[in-house]
């Protein structure tokens, strides 16, 4: 995120540069699809960031894209040169980082595929914040797909409380370390003068500080000190975005979209409406929203907002959920009702009675992490059902699946995972994930889905061995040498370990749940 002020406090300040997995092309594609669009094949697209900082969400891309093209903007000097190092340490020739102002941007940039501007349209001014809307639209392809995220209302009011009491509190501090020191005790103030009280306000005062409390500096000095911080409506966003000829697309959330997630009565209501800008809008005031990712459009691409059952075949997918029972422990040829918790959440559950549906089911509990395609499902459900039952599980494939994307359950995606393909004896990461560890500060790695994933010091040291050259052994005995030589130690008990054959014990234990950790999160090549 990157924000413009005389100030320029994101060199006082940098900001943590993430990649953020619903704004990567590759989902901007995969619901520009869903709806009715025809979106330029990524492989060989051109993207721009608009606040790309050091390029934490732009760099990935360029990486995974070698035939795409990439260009981001950030105002941030400090920021541009930290991304530009890592561009030229990882030897990338698609990828550029220009140390400008949003506002410098014209027709000599051309015309992009996929605009990405992820927290910073509320951050900036009123005459960037038309710029932005200007560069969505005049700088994208006739069918591209621009992505905007902003503060929204009504959701924010509670929030903008809390940091008018921030602002005023910090008011006569103008060093940024010593407003976000302020920032911090008025928090804690907040917290301790509410202890006892249970009212309404009261607890969402202490929510939303306990909340804040255990946020990064960067992020109480930017998304709650910065000068600039509009929050719009919906329909307000949108209403200023059709000025440059853009409609709305989608939400990066579409479970946010239906009607049918909500209150029969309201849905009921709001369906008569047939004007989806003005059905969200309602839909956010009953929610209390207070984030959005709006995908655009040119608003001369004709959409479709009727999905059909069948469109599934179109996607790859993938569903978080985990079985009550083993799926040894269960007769899958019977009707008994079994449980599949969502995101390991007992009390989100989905119930599948019918033999296809729970085959269905355990092949997306063995692939969390790993989409897979129409055939792919029915595939591996029908072998549970002994190759018996492949029409009942197609059937019931695409009876159940949309509505469990629409109901925000099940992901969809372009392409399938490798998890089949991975050969876990000499792991193999990107070399994106190997530089990221070994050679900066960063406590994560982007994985193939484009998310951050959180790493430890001994994830550093292994993932510099997990080049695809070295088997379990020979990564094991290279971390001992690690050990021998001081840069690791290794502690039990509060008590360092000394000898050998107790430290190779425990680098064998930690190796096999990384790798675990690794194949569960998407990060194996």
């Amino acid at each position: 995120m990157t924000n413009i002020t005389p100030l320029n406090t994101y060199d006082e300040v940098p900001y943590q540069s993430y990649p953020y997995a619903q704004s990567q092309p590759e989902n901007l594609k995969t619901l520009g699809i869903l709806f009715g669009m025809n979106p330029p094949a990524i492989e060989t697209s051109r993207v721009l960031e608009l606040g790309c900082a050091e390029g934490g969400n732009l760099i990935p891309h360029a990486v995974r894209y070698p035939k795409a093209h990439f260009v981001g903007v950030d105002l941030s000097k400090v920021q541009i040169d930290s991304g530009q190092a890592h561009i030229k340490a990882l030897g990338l020739k698609n990828v550029e980082l220009k140390h400008c102002s949003i506002t410098d941007i014209d027709e000599s940039f051309g015309k992009f595929d996929y605009i990405i501007c992820h927290g910073v349209i509320s951050w900036v001014p009123e005459f960037v914040r038309e710029k932005i809307l200007e560069v969505s639209s005049k700088n994208l392809t006739e069918n591209g797909v621009a992505y905007i995220s902003y503060n929204t209302l009504p959701g924010w009011n509670m929030i903008r409380t809390i940091r008018d009491m921030m602002l005023y509190h910090s008011k006569n501090f103008s060093n940024p370390q010593d407003k976000i020191a302020q920032s911090r005790l008025l928090l804690n103030f907040v917290k301790e003068s509410l202890e006892g009280q249970e009212t309404p306000y009261a607890n969402i005062l202490r929510h939303e500080s306990q909340l804040l409390s255990n946020q990064s500096d960067h992020y109480l000095r930017h998304d709650h000190l910065e000068e600039e911080n509009k929050q719009y409506y919906f329909s307000e966003f949108m209403e200023q975005a059709q000025k440059y000829g853009l409609q709305y697309l989608s939400d990066c959330s579409l479970s946010s979209m239906y009607l049918g997630n909500m209150p029969k009565t309201v849905a009921e209501k709001l369906q008569n409406l047939n004007d989806i800008v003005r059905t969200e809008q309602y839909m956010d005031f009953i929610t209390n929203r207070r984030f959005r990712s709006t995908l655009l459009c040119h608003n001369n691409v004709r959409l479709s907002r009727s999905l059909s059952n069948e469109d599934i075949k179109k996607f790859a997918m993938t569903l978080s959920i985990s079985p009550e029972q083993k799926l040894e422990d269960v007769d899958l040829s019977t009707n008994d009702s079994l449980k599949f918790f969502f995101n390991n959440n007992k009390d989100s559950n989905i119930g599948a009675s019918s033999p296809a549906l729970k085959a269905i089911m355990y092949s997306f509990a063995e692939n969390v992490s790993n989409p897979l395609s129409f055939d792919e499902v029915v595939s591996k459900a029908n072998e549970k059902l002994k190759g018996k039952m492949k029409d009942e599980v197609e059937k019931d494939l695409i009876n159940n699946a949309m509505n469990l994307v629409i109901k925000g359950y099940i992901n969809i995606s372009l392409e399938s995972g490798k998890k089949d393909k991975v050969d876990v004896k000499k792991p193999k990461l990107s070399e994106l994930a190997i530089y990221q560890a070994t050679k900066t500060n960063h406590n994560w790695v982007t994985n193939q889905f484009h998310a951050p994933i959180a790493i430890n010091v001994f994830d550093k040291f292994a993932i510099g061995y997990m080049n695809g050259k070295n088997n379990r052994d020979q990564i094991i005995d290279l971390l001992l040498k690690d050990v021998k030589e001081g840069k690791i130690t290794l502690n039990k008990d509060n008590k360092k370990i000394e000898d050998e054959e107790s430290i190779k014990k425990e680098l064998e234990g930690f190796y096999d749940n990384l790798v675990e950790r690794f194949s569960n999160q998407a990060m194996f090549l």
